[in-house]
């Protein structure tokens, strides 16, 4: 009896903290993309092995493209549920000063005024389900590492070991990246800005074209 108690009790802690993400997860969501509405760029990540005692951690780092939410300057939660803060991963180009003028692939003259990319810019991160590409040109992801937390970083601004596979890909810090179905090796949740839900957003706001 105590063990069925044990396990209802595990369940419904799981279940909560899964709303919980999805909720977290919608909000890191919208301020990213309000954050690039009133700034004509995405936020650069901020340094994810700060611990959260140093009055800078949170905050974004220029020049960064790969780390973890910006949660200070958003005005965020630091982690997920699970305690791990979420790593986040952005095109140089679509992060940097306006001023600089980088659109790439393409080549504009006279560049946007008020973004720092273009309708013509495209992404470079790619995701697949562990075997076959399901996005290509994404311009920023977000990766909670799930419950069993491997490959996160935690407040302290130390890194969970242990990560392997699939999960490994999405802890390793560069272009590729794995959204598939859990299992008892895989528990992280990945999600992405799509490059043209972007421009959408970037043309109502009148930053673009």
């Amino acid at each position: 009896m105590i063990r069925f108690v044990l396990s209802v009790i595990s369940v419904n802690l799981y279940n909560d903290q899964t709303r919980c993400f999805v909720d977290r997860m919608g909000k890191y969501f919208s301020s990213l993309l309000g954050y690039t509405i009133a700034n004509g760029r995405l936020p650069p990540p901020a340094d994810p092995t700060k611990a959260n005692a140093d009055p800078t951690a949170g905050l974004i780092d220029e020049g960064r493209t790969s780390g973890v939410i910006p949660w200070r300057t958003l005005g965020l939660p630091e982690t997920d549920p699970w305690g791990q803060r979420f790593t986040y991963r952005v095109r140089l180009e679509f992060s940097d000063a306006i001023s600089l003028n980088t659109t790439p692939p393409c080549v504009l003259s006279p560049a946007p005024t008020q973004s720092s990319f273009a309708l013509c810019s495209s992404g470079n991160i790619i995701v697949s389900d562990g075997a076959v590409n399901i996005a290509t040109g994404i311009p920023a992801i977000v990766v909670s590492h799930g419950k069993n937390g491997l490959g996160g970083y935690r407040a302290d601004g130390s890194q969970l070991s242990g990560s392997a596979g699939d999960e490994l890909e999405n802890a390793n810090a560069d272009l590729n990246f794995v959204s598939r179905t859990h299992s008892s090796t895989y528990d992280d949740e990945v999600t992405w800005i799509p490059l043209f839900s972007l421009m959408n957003r970037m043309v109502a706001a009148g930053r673009l074209p």
